[in-house]
């Protein structure tokens, strides 16, 4: 056990850990505040419709990010793997499973993209109808 302090204790190492552990730390910290932007954003709209579409938005989101977990923690020990053996090139091999969980990843990333697109559209589209009914008198 004391081998293990001494090599905690150990600069270079407390390094190399947190250089591992920020990038985790700041991606779990990340999930939540798209929610909490996105209320801060629509929270200055005029309905409470509009404010009740983003809670369950930014349910569905958390609920569909923390579901894909499992390709983050599935390739994270990979990854530990080739850091540790210094091979980046481990992570870029064709059969590699993180080059997989990326490119899936990158598919739900678009899919996300596109699903807020539609709905600033679409929301762009109401306030637009709101303020001719106003000026029309209705």
């Amino acid at each position: 056990m004391s081998a293990l302090l001494d090599a905690w204790r150990h600069t270079p190492t407390q390094r190399k850990v947190w250089a591992l552990a920020a990038p985790m730390i700041l991606s779990n910290l990340s999930v939540p505040l798209v929610a909490l932007v996105d209320t801060a954003v629509v929270g200055h709209l005029p309905h409470a419709h509009q404010l009740a579409a983003v809670a369950v938005g930014g349910s569905l989101y958390t609920l569909l990010t923390w579901a894909m977990g499992f390709l983050r923690m599935g390739s994270t020990g990979f990854a530990a793997q080739a850091a540790g053996r210094e091979d980046g090139g481990a992570l870029r091999g064709r059969d590699a499973i993180p080059a997989e969980s990326e490119r899936v990843a990158a598919a739900l990333g678009r899919e996300e993209r596109q699903r807020r697109e539609d709905a600033a559209a679409t929301q762009r589209r109401e306030l637009g109808r709101e303020g001719r009914q106003r000026e029309a008198g209705v």
